[in-house]
C-alpha cells in the first residue's frame, strides 16, 4: 500500500494498514514526532516497508545539479585513478 497523505494523517492510516498485514511505501514525513515513528518501527517489523524521499525536491540539492550541470563544480570517481 502507498501512502502519501498529509503528514498529520500519516500515522493513523499507516497504522490501518500494518494492522492488516499488508507492505507499506510512506511518503515522507514518517509521523509527527519520534513516538510516532518509532511506532511504526516496532509494528511494522515484520512486513516489507519503505520510506520514499525525493532528494530531487530539496533546495540543496537543487543547486548542486545546477553547479553540476554548469560544470562549476566536478564530481570526481576516485576509484578510477586511486583504486
Amino acid at each position: 500500500m502507498s501512502l502519501a497523505l498529509p503528514p498529520d494523517q500519516v500515522y493513523a492510516a499507516a497504522t490501518k494498514v500494518i494492522t492488516a498485514g499488508l507492505p507499506v511505501l510512506c511518503e515522507k514525513p514518517l509521523g509527527m514526532n519520534a513516538e510516532q515513528v518509532r511506532s511504526l518501527q516496532t509494528q511494522a517489523s515484520e512486513l516489507v516497508t519503505a520510506m520514499d524521499f525525493l532528494f530531487a525536491e530539496v533546495d540543496q540539492f537543487q543547486e548542486l545539479k545546477y553547479l553540476i550541470d554548469s560544470r562549476q563544480l566536478a564530481i570526481f570517481d576516485t576509484s578510477m585513478c586511486c583504486g
